[in-house]
């Protein structure tokens, strides 16, 4: 029983961390597209927009961070996928 609970646990614990990534990744994509408005508009020119876009933000741009949210995602999706089966199994024998 306690090996279900803790398998049940990290299902859990792997949804909240997909939805804060999610959100982190709405938030890249946000920023993004309000500095596309603003080189649109003419408030930023090119090269700011470019300079900002490619900042470094903890040592990724927001491309980085996009693609890296992304993989990170899939992983825990994957690992969701291992830990329902460990149930299955579990339920099984």
């Amino acid at each position: 029983m306690g090996r279900m609970k803790g398998v049940l646990s990290r299902i859990r614990e792997l949804k909240r961390k997909i939805t804060y990534a999610e959100n982190k990744r709405g938030e890249f994509l946000h920023y993004a597209e309000n500095l596309k408005e603003h080189h649109k508009r003419g408030n930023i020119s090119y090269s700011d927009f470019l300079e900002n876009f490619y900042k470094k933000i903890g040592g990724k741009n927001i491309n980085e961070w996009i693609d890296h949210l992304d993989f990170y995602i899939l992983e825990c999706k994957r690992e969701i996928n291992r830990e329902r089966i460990n149930l299955f199994l579990f339920w099984l024998f």
